[in-house]
């Protein structure tokens, strides 16, 4: 566990050795560099124990390179006959590939962590101007430790984190592409189609008053909804599954975020894509508050938008003077960590150790 509360200490004390500077605007190439790849380390280097699916998944890879045939892996009918983890179609293939090139599983859980860390780093660098906050916030509530929980979907949102990109540039095609493709690893992404529509919600509140009828009905209806997504999807989620406690604290945390964006951001009333973060976070926040009501499936939803607040608090902070930003950045920072190490040391990653 020591090494994942050194995670989120090292990259603050790499940042303030590093050459970024928010109040004058600039970026360090290296310092995301250097954080991706210490992300991805302790990702990929964690023990059985750490992550619901790290075991199980682990297992399945190394059975997949008994399979010379792709064809004849992809034929498995039972989800778990002679180890093999059928899935995804996507997800299959690329278990299948891998274990051409490496057959322990170490190889699959760092490949996976890579994916997935150069992907948030690069959704943070092109998307944030606070690369530290944005960081603090992907390790220290929850998205982190959900991503070594449920492997298959992490890689559908890291995905999903690249389509972002798309939805900016209004290209409807090359979004569309993506999520497909996301949806190849977790079907889950599927949701992910409705942040192309959020880029047309302004920030006034006609549009708001809007969004938190749609929430309400969501909320009235999300049993129905998540039992439908089981029959639609195949799949078969139990009810009110809980990752990680102190998930009170976390609702509380993105709440204060939000209503501080509707304080003091600014940026949000003029650029609908400055707004965009801010909706999704609150349908984030919404729907995550869900998975004390309803099926696990709603908890998963949560996770493809609550990375937004990744864009918004650091958009939030930039409208400070420049002391009151670095106050509020610090006092955020000392609560997510103690947040964080409170929450590790009462779930399954108190028995994170690294290992080979």
């Amino acid at each position: 566990m020591a090494v994942l509360l050194f995670l989120p200490v090292s990259i603050i004390a790499l940042n303030f050795f590093s050459n970024e500077s928010v109040e004058q605007g600039r970026r360090s190439k290296m310092f995301m560099v250097i954080s991706v790849i210490l992300i991805t380390f302790v990702m990929g280097m964690r023990n059985m124990a750490a992550g619901m699916d790290t075991k199980i998944y682990s297992a399945a890879f190394e059975a997949a390179a008994e399979y010379d045939s792709l064809r004849e892996y992809l034929d498995r009918s039972d989800v778990f006959e002679n180890g093999i983890l059928m899935s995804e179609l996507g997800f299959s293939v690329f278990v299948w590939l891998l274990s051409r090139v490496f057959s322990y599983h170490r190889y699959f859980l760092l490949a996976v962590s890579l994916l997935v860390s150069i992907c948030v780093g690069r959704f943070v660098w092109k998307n944030s101007s606070d690369s530290l906050t944005s960081l603090i916030v992907f390790v220290c509530l929850g998205s982190f430790q959900f991503c070594m929980s449920a492997i298959r979907q992490s890689m559908a949102m890291a995905i999903c984190l690249l389509a972002y990109e798309h939805v900016k540039a209004r290209n409807p095609i090359r979004f569309a592409l993506m999520v497909l493709l996301a949806m190849l690893f977790h079907k889950s992404a599927i949701v992910f189609f409705a942040v192309y529509f959020v880029y047309y919600l302004k920030f006034n509140w006609r549009y708001l008053i809007a969004t938190v009828g749609g929430l309400a009905l969501f909320f009235a209806f999300s049993n129905e909804i998540a039992t439908l997504y089981n029959e639609i999807m195949l799949e078969d989620y139990d009810t009110a599954e809980t990752f990680e406690s102190g998930g009170f604290f976390v609702i509380l945390v993105y709440a204060l975020c939000i209503v501080a964006a509707l304080m003091f951001n600014r940026k949000m009333r003029e650029d609908k894509q400055q707004a965009m973060p801010f909706y999704l976070s609150l349908i984030g926040l919404s729907v995550y508050v869900l998975r004390f009501f309803s099926a696990q499936i709603i908890e998963r939803i949560s996770y493809y938008f609550v990375f937004f607040l990744m864009i918004l608090l650091p958009s939030t902070l930039s409208q400070l003077r420049p002391r009151d930003r670095r106050f509020v950045s610090m006092l955020f920072a000392i609560f997510a960590m103690a947040l964080y190490a409170y929450r590790i040391s009462k779930g399954i990653f108190s028995l994170y150790k690294l290992t080979w």
